[in-house]
């Protein structure tokens, strides 16, 4: 009854009970089996069990009850035609586990068997992203990058040994913007961290460190500039300042002399010539 609901409600929220609300979650379709559309598939998948995951942990669901399977995530018609011709199996015969080693091994393989310039390619895709204020990001993101230009391209097999794990932290290295933190890189990779040369974990922390100290130095360059702008400011105003003053000074001194010299002519008698001229008497009339 509506008042034992009411009773069991007030209770729930007394004792503290939260009662999640559930967002139906879709699960990322399979319609093409490209390298890149599997790519991309995997991420969304990955995404999309760590959502489901975190749902069953709230709401104590059974995970693999509540999650589409991969096999439901196939276009009918595409899986149909895959087991038939890769594998010639009926597709009630194919489960998760043979799915996804199928698309790992696609997603983990050079596309179209075919190896690309890899040095070009890395120095058209991968940069470090200077926009990015937070440098401890910025290196992060960098490795990211990496990382996703190889899932995208299939090259996973082509780092796997010691050889190619060393040839992947010179792509790395020879990636790095600007021109001045590579070469501070590379000094110290011949001087004081060789072993960054194939070793990842060390190749991060040494261009982080750098990136910290470029950092620092183009700030108190910064700094260095704005206060030399200022002293040139300063001095600019009182050069003109002084030219100003001596404008004024000079004006003042025309002045006075012009003054002094109408006073001089005033004291020496000197009239205007229209002045000096006398009348002559008039002569009387002897008619």
């Amino acid at each position: 009854t509506r008042s034992t609901n009411d009773r069991a409600s007030a209770q729930d929220r007394e004792s503290g009970i939260a009662h999640p609300i559930l967002t139906p979650v879709l699960a990322p379709e399979i319609t093409s089996t490209s390298h890149a559309a599997l790519v991309k598939w995997r991420k969304e998948r990955t995404v999309y069990e760590d959502i489901m995951r975190a749902r069953c942990q709230t709401s104590k669901e059974d995970f693999d009850a509540v999650t589409r399977s991969v096999k439901d995530s196939f276009d009918r018609k595409l899986l149909e035609t895959w087991c038939r011709l890769r594998w010639q199996i009926a597709v009630d015969d194919v489960d998760d586990d043979r799915l996804r080693t199928e698309i790992d091994g696609i997603i983990n393989s050079v596309k179209n068997h075919t190896l690309p310039d890899v040095q070009a390619l890395f120095k058209k895709n991968l940069h470090l992203n200077l926009k990015e204020s937070d440098i401890s990001e910025r290196v992060l993101q960098y490795f990211i990058s990496c990382e996703h230009i190889i899932e995208e391209h299939g090259l996973h097999a082509c780092f796997e040994s010691e050889a190619g794990l060393k040839e992947k932290c010179s792509l790395l290295i020879n990636s790095i913007t600007p021109e001045a933190l590579k070469e501070e890189v590379k000094n110290a990779l011949r001087y004081q961290s060789p072993g960054a040369k194939s070793d990842e974990y060390q190749l991060h922390n040494l261009i982080l460190e750098k990136a910290f100290e470029q950092d620092r130095e183009f700030r108190r360059s910064k700094r260095k500039r704005g206060s030399d702008d200022v002293q040139l400011q300063r001095l600019s105003q009182k050069r003109d300042e002084k030219k100003s003053k001596r404008k004024i000074d000079s004006e003042r001194d025309s002045s006075g002399n012009k003054t002094a010299s109408h006073k001089a002519e005033t004291t020496s008698g000197k009239q205007p010539r229209a002045d000096t001229k006398k009348k002559l008497p008039a002569v009387p009339d002897k008619g």
